[in-house]
């Protein structure tokens, strides 16, 4: 078994070694490395092109997060995919026990971590960390309290996300025409959930976030971003399925 550990980018390059360094430093489990660059002018490009273990995969404009990993999806051959921010850490073993969860039972089809920066209940009770070996430290103390501790949710967030390849055989790849503004994780927790597939939160395993790192660094107007990727949806599934906001009534 394997798994195709699939990271979008686009620019922040910094955040892309670090993550990249974490990944090769905590991770046990068979896994190739697909990124799909979405026009980095940092030179986030001509570094991955410097690296013999990744698969680069260069689009011609900005296809976002969803249409990124769609095109990753589409280069792997692996059992599980693993969709993953370029703003993330990895901990010790954090795949092996990803995976360890996904095949607890059939009808898992999706799997994610905790974090310190994420929407809902992705962000659960941890001890705080002062630097990345503190944070190896303490990601293993909060696996050992949380060992089999998992729950399952309507929604994940996909910042660091294990996608089961059959659940991908069943209900397809993401949906790049919600927009740039997210909401592709609501979309596809949806399906899923209408496929009758689990979405479990493993409570054990850690992953630090730094959080929107993309956005913030290339000045994108999140908000506006966000609100049009809301609509998109809620037009989508009128009818079966809403998201709110903050400005309903």
């Amino acid at each position: 078994m394997k798994a195709s550990i699939i990271i979008p980018t686009f620019n922040a390059l910094n955040y892309t070694k670090a993550c990249l360094y974490s990944l090769r430093l905590t991770t046990r489990f068979p896994y190739e490395i697909i990124i799909v660059d979405n026009g980095s002018t940092d030179g986030t490009r001509e570094f991955i092109e410097t690296q013999e273990d990744i698969k680069l995969i260069k689009t011609k404009k900005n296809l976002g997060y969803s249409g990124a990993c769609n095109l990753g999806i589409a280069a792997a051959d692996s059992d599980y995919i693993l969709i993953s921010n370029n703003d993330v850490m990895y901990t010790p073993y954090w795949l092996t026990r990803l995976v360890h969860t996904a095949e607890l039972s059939p009808s898992i089809g999706i799997v994610g971590p905790v974090t310190n920066s994420a929407a809902g209940p992705h962000v659960q009770p941890y001890e705080p960390y002062e630097d990345f070996p503190d944070l190896l430290n303490k990601s293993q103390d909060l696996y050992r309290k949380n060992r089999g501790s998992i729950l399952m949710l309507p929604v994940l967030v996909f910042f660091c996300t294990l996608i089961k390849r059959k659940t991908i055989d069943t209900i397809g790849v993401l949906d790049p025409d919600l927009g740039l503004g997210g909401c592709d994780d609501f979309d596809y927790c949806f399906r899923a959930n209408m496929a009758a597939m689990e979405c479990i939160l493993d409570k054990s395993v850690f992953i630090h976030h730094f959080c929107s790192r993309t956005y913030r660094g290339n000045e994108f107007d999140y908000w506006g971003l966000n609100k049009e990727a809301i609509d998109n949806y809620n037009k989508k599934w009128l009818g079966i399925s809403r998201i709110g906001t903050s400005l309903d009534p």
